[in-house]
């Protein structure tokens, strides 16, 4: 399976839990397969930035995933985690990085 974001969907909405009253609009259904993996993600990973400021990014991020895919979920979210901090430098966190 090729390496691709064509199934990620787009923001259709601010956060959830930024006003107390908002409505959301669902996002089309995307059908998952045998073997896809599905990332949940708060934007501190994507966002975590390089010691020259350079953002981690989806690209990356799903690099990662991809080459780990037929491992546990608990090592797919760890190895991300070690991959972003690496990239940081191990500077100080900025943002939340939660995955699931």
């Amino acid at each position: 399976m090729p390496l691709t974001t064509s199934r990620c969907p787009t923001p259709t909405a601010i956060p959830i839990g930024i006003e107390e009253r908002t409505e959301f609009q669902s996002s089309p259904i995307i059908p998952l397969e045998d073997g896809d993996l599905l990332l949940l993600l708060s934007d501190g990973v994507i966002e975590t930035l390089s010691p020259e400021g350079e953002g981690y990014g989806v690209k990356r991020m799903l690099k990662v995933a991809y080459r780990n895919r037929k491992h546990s979920a608990a090592e797919i979210v760890e190895t991300i985690y070690q991959a972003t901090r690496k990239f940081s430098g191990r500077s100080e966190q900025r943002d939340d990085a939660t995955v699931v």
